[in-house]
C-alpha cells in the first residue's frame, strides 16, 4: 500500500464492530469525507486478523482499483497502490468518470463484481463514488443497497444526510463522523490524478488494427452490445439500438445527400471518434482491457486502436465509452452525437 495509515480517533469504535464480522460492507458519503482512507483501513484490519478480504471500487473518477471509468475488483492477497490494482483483470467498463448518465449500468457492474468477490473471500468491502446528493445520488446508493444486500453500511457524515438511506438498513447502518484533517480535493487535482493513472495504464499499450464491423455503441452490458445491429451502408455504418439509429458517416458530404428514408436518429464523422475511450472484449464477451480509438478507415473497413490487453485473448469487440483521452492521459472532452435532420 505504500504509506501506512493509522485509525483516526473518530473511527476507532468501528474496530470493535468488525472483530467477528463476515459479509459485505458498503461505504457511502459525499466527496472528500475520507471514504477511500476508511476502506483501506478496513481492508488492512481484516488482513491483519487473518481473514480474506476483497475490495470492489466503484468510484469511476477517483478509482484505486482499475483505471478510471471502470468498476474494479481487487481479490484477496493483492495490494492497494500497486500495479496489480491498476491492471486488475476483474473490471467492468462504464466509459465515463461519473455514473450520472449510467446509474443502472454502474450499479449492475458493482453487483457482478461483488458476487465474484464473495466467492473468493470472507469479507467484501465496497467503495462508492461521491455522487451522493440529489435524486441521482440517492437512486444510485439505493440501487446498490437493494442489489448487494450488505450486512453493514457505513456512512461518513451526520445523521440527517443519511436519513433516507438508513431506513433501508436500520441498525446495520453505522454513521461515523468525518475525521479532522480530511483534505478537500478540487476538480483539477482529481483530473491530474486521472491523467497519471491513464498514462500508466496506456504505457503498456500496443497498436491494434481491427475490423470496423467489430465496433459497438453504448451500454456495455454483456451480452447486450453483442445484440446491437451494426450494418454497413453506402454512406458508412448504421447502428440500431432498439428503435434508435446512430449513423457513422464516411464524410460530411454524405450527410448532405443522405437518403430521405434514412433521415432519423443521430450521426457522427469518423474523426469525431478519434481519442474515444473504449473497452476491448474477447470473442467470449469478456473484458480484456481498454483502448483508445486512433483512426477509422472506411476505405479499408478497419479501425486503429491503441489498446492495453490484460489477457492472451485477442480483441474481438470494441465497445465505445463517452470520454475522450489520449495515451498520455489527457482528457479531451466527451463524445457528442449530432441530430440527423
Amino acid at each position: 500500500m505504500g504509506v501506512e495509515l493509522s485509525w483516526p480517533e473518530e473511527w476507532v469504535i468501528l474496530r470493535e464492530k468488525l472483530t467477528s464480522f463476515e459479509g459485505t460492507i458498503l461505504v457511502v458519503a459525499p466527496v472528500d469525507r475520507g471514504k477511500t482512507t476508511l476502506v483501506r483501513l478496513i481492508c488492512d484490519f481484516f488482513r491483519e486478523c487473518g481473514r480474506s478480504c476483497a475490495l470492489v471500487d466503484s468510484d469511476l473518477g477517483q478509482s484505486v482499483v482499475g483505471p478510471p471509468t471502470t468498476v474494479g475488483m481487487l481479490p484477496p492477497g493483492s495490494q492497494l497502490g500497486s500495479q496489480e490494482a491498476l491492471f486488475t483483470p476483474y473490471f467492468r467498463f462504464v466509459g465515463d468518470t461519473t455514473p450520472s448518465r449510467h446509474l443502472l449500468l454502474t450499479a449492475l457492474s458493482v453487483f457482478e463484481l461483488v458476487q465474484m468477490a464473495r466467492a473468493l473471500s470472507q469479507v467484501v468491502v465496497v467503495d462508492t463514488c461521491g455522487l451522493f446528493r440529489g435524486l441521482e445520488g440517492l437512486y444510485l446508493k439505493m440501487l446498490k443497497i437493494k442489489l448487494l444486500m450488505p450486512q453493514l453500511v457505513i456512512g461518513l457524515g451526520n445523521e440527517e444526510e443519511f436519513r433516507v438511506l438508513k431506513v433501508l438498513k436500520g441498525r446495520d447502518f453505522l454513521i461515523l463522523p468525518t475525521p479532522e484533517g480530511v483534505k478537500n480535493k478540487g476538480a483539477e487535482e482529481r483530473k491530474a490524478r486521472r491523467k497519471l493513472l491513464f498514462a500508466e495504464y496506456f504505457s503498456r499499450g500496443r497498436k491494434l488494427v481491427l475490423e470496423l464491423s467489430r465496433l459497438r455503441l453504448f451500454a456495455p452490458l454483456s451480452p447486450y452490445f453483442y445484440l446491437q445491429q451494426a450494418l454497413q451502408a453506402e454512406w458508412g455504418m448504421v447502428f440500431k439500438v432498439g428503435r434508435k439509429r446512430y449513423h457513422l458517416l464516411c464524410s460530411e458530404k454524405v450527410q448532405q445527400d443522405f437518403p430521405l428514408e434514412e433521415r432519423s436518429g443521430y450521426w457522427l464523422l469518423p474523426e469525431d471518434m478519434n481519442n474515444l475511450l473504449c473497452c476491448l472484449y474477447s470473442k467470449q464477451l469478456r473484458e480484456i482491457g481498454l483502448g483508445i480509438i486512433r483512426k477509422i478507415d472506411f476505405a479499408k473497413g478497419k479501425m486503429e486502436i491503441w489498446g492495453t490487453t490484460l489477457s492472451q485473448a485477442e480483441p474481438h469487440f470494441v465497445v465505445c465509452g463517452d470520454l475522450k483521452v489520449n495515451p498520455q492521459g489527457e482528457e479531451m472532452g466527451r463524445l457528442s452525437w449530432k441530430i440527423l435532420r
